[in-house]
């Protein structure tokens, strides 16, 4: 499993301050597992599924 960055800077308890923030993400790769068990709906998965592959970007304040 990957490795989260968790670094950030800590703000006080006073939440009617907001703060924008740039939030980045680098090589992320999500996956959809097909169901387990007897019970499967309809149209489920038979195999595992890459929805986002190797994605890095960014979203700006505003």
């Amino acid at each position: 499993m990957a490795e989260v960055d968790q670094s950030y800077k800590e703000v006080g308890d006073d939440r009617s301050k907001k703060q924008p923030i740039q939030l980045t993400w680098v090589n992320i790769t999500i996956t959809a597992m097909p169901a387990v068990g007897r019970c499967k709906p309809r149209g489920a998965l038979k195999e595992k599924r890459t929805i986002i592959d190797n994605v890095s970007g960014n979203v700006l304040p505003g």
